[in-house]
């Protein structure tokens, strides 16, 4: 069962508009957690798993923005292929 502490912490987590500020608030959550006496346990804190899920999302949406990126260019791996080919012909 969730608690409403872990319910808030979900929630900053998806107010985070950035990696860093995902890992900030899940650090603040941590503090307040063992602070407090809640005491969690880590591995079954909902907090840290969907946490996890964020900053998954985020390097996941870095990949392929660095992907798009080099494909906007006309830069694809087979033309860069094609193009050493020719180079050496």
């Amino acid at each position: 069962m969730t608690s409403k502490f872990e319910t808030m912490g979900i929630t900053f987590q998806n107010q985070a508009y950035s990696k860093e500020k995902a890992i900030e608030s899940f650090k603040i959550s941590c503090t307040i957690c063992a602070k407090s006496g809640m005491r969690l346990e880590c591995e079954r804190c909902e907090i840290k798993q969907y946490h996890t899920m964020v900053l998954t999302a985020f390097d996941d949406n870095e990949q392929y923005n660095i992907i798009k990126a080099g494909n906007a260019d006309g830069n694809t791996e087979k033309k860069k292929e094609e193009q050493q080919l020719s180079a050496i012909v």
